[in-house]
């Protein structure tokens, strides 16, 4: 059963039925490389580069896939000579986002350069347990630049091949997710990720919640342009050209910024902090307030972007880096997360930050990936690290806020057997007469988004 209810822009789906399944049901094959888009990843990483890694980026256009296979959200799924390299993504042409983006195993030795790529891939309703398919189609591959870090330490050596995950797909699992529509993400200068995470929240409460941000969502470094906003952060948060910050520098930065431009009486502020940043955070008469007690840091991220909640999300591995969360949910019982970033960080000559793409669907800026048992696989890593950790999250929101116009929220559960789909909606009511009306939906993203 699948029941969506809409109060104002508040979206709610439901579906029953248990997912039980060893290939793709109803799936759709796809062939299209315009659809499909796979790029073999260069790190740029200082004193860690390695040219033609063996690590790649599959991109996905929504809108295409959908028109081409009239499912409107589904499950991507692909096989390699690596194995099952992307496992039960999900695309849903309602995010308000162009396209996704996920890392996989390439398959490749490292500094070997690929052209091209025998895969099979397909499109379906439903998530599956298993999967398999003959590579049989020949896919161009494309060659990105990857650069993003600055939570702290720095990477110092390549990262090691990857290696393709065991995903545990429980059968009869819970299926749930929630979506924060299209978001505007930054260029960064190199080691930039807190203070521009910080910057993309903000700019998404400005847009969504009318909260008055006084700078311009724009590239700027330590204070230059003084209209900047992520470059007036990287003051806050005490951040030298090319430098990175500590996660007290972040928290302490973000606390200061609010303050200091008279928004705190807007927000409500607060983290999941761990081991990491443990116990309420006071600055500038400002507090964050701990909330990592009782609750897991996954359940912890998808509880606060169903509130409407903005959510930093710190990672560790062989890279410490910040990103913004805009989706999160679990596909038969596992968890997964979608990101924005730069994943392209650069400088320019004349020490500007150099507007070299990174931020877009297609190369690594908008991204997805499971979580196992709190880390992502594929995140790029070094020594002992085999996964990206998921240490610790900050969120802000307006203060008692109603849902944003740009937020979805969906849950999947197991209510019953069956595939029938029951559609519902309500709208909020306006006016004291109670009248009705329905929120008229976003005008469609441009692919340059």
């Amino acid at each position: 059963m699948k029941k969506e209810v809409q109060k104002g822009a508040l979206i709610f789906i439901v579906m029953a039925g248990i997912f039980c399944m060893t290939a793709s049901v109803g799936a759709v094959e796809v062939v299209s490389g315009k659809i499909l888009r796979f790029s073999q990843f260069d790190l740029t990483f200082s004193g860690a580069e390695q040219k033609n890694s063996a690590y790649g980026l599959a991109a996905v256009d929504f809108r295409m896939l959908t028109s081409t296979t009239g499912i409107s959200t589904g499950y991507l799924n692909i096989s390699t000579s690596a194995g099952w390299v992307v496992q039960n993504m999900l695309v849903d042409s309602a995010s308000g986002y162009p396209g996704s983006s996920t890392i996989f195993n390439l398959g490749n030795p490292a500094g070997v350069d690929v052209r091209s790529l025998k895969a099979y891939a397909d499109f379906s309703v439903k998530p599956s347990t298993n999967f398999s398919g003959t590579p049989s189609t020949s896919f161009v591959v494309g060659n990105l630049s990857y650069n993003a870090q600055g939570r702290g330490n720095l990477i110092s050596i390549p990262p090691p091949s990857p290696i393709t995950p065991v995903i545990k797909w429980q059968s009869g699992g819970i299926t749930e997710w929630v979506q924060q529509q299209f978001r505007k993400s930054v260029e960064q200068d190199l080691n930039q990720c807190g203070p521009a995470s910080f910057a993309n929240s903000l700019q998404y409460l400005e847009d969504e919640y009318g909260i008055d941000v006084p700078h311009d969502h724009k590239p700027g470094i330590d204070g230059d342009p003084n209209d900047s906003l992520v470059g007036d952060i990287d003051e806050k948060m005490d951040r030298d050209p090319q430098g990175t910050v500590s996660d007290e520098e972040f928290i302490e930065g973000k606390l200061e910024y609010i303050a200091e431009n008279d928004i705190g009486d807007d927000l409500d502020i607060k983290h999941w902090g761990g081991e990491f940043l443990p116990g309420d955070r006071t600055h500038h008469g400002l507090t964050s307030a701990d909330e990592s007690n009782g609750i897991s840091l996954m359940d912890w991220i998808i509880q606060e972007i169903k509130s409407g909640e903005d959510v930093e999300l710190a990672l560790s591995g062989g890279v410490f880096h910040w990103v913004n969360v805009t989706d999160a949910g679990k596909t038969l019982g596992i968890p997964w997360i979608s990101w924005t970033h730069d994943a392209n960080q650069g400088t320019n000559d004349d020490g500007t930050t150099a507007e070299n793409g990174g931020t877009k669907w297609y190369d690594g800026g908008v991204g997805w990936s499971p979580v196992i048992d709190g880390e992502i696989p594929f995140f790029f890593f070094e020594g002992d690290f085999t996964s990206a950790n998921l240490d610790f999250a900050v969120s802000e929101s307006k203060s008692e806020p109603e849902p944003p116009c740009g937020l979805s929220i969906f849950v999947i559960g197991l209510l019953g057997l069956g595939a029938l789909f029951l559609r519902r909606r309500q709208s909020r009511q306006s006016g004291s007469g109670g009248s009705q009306k329905e929120t008229q939906p976003k005008e469609e993203m441009k692919e340059e988004l």
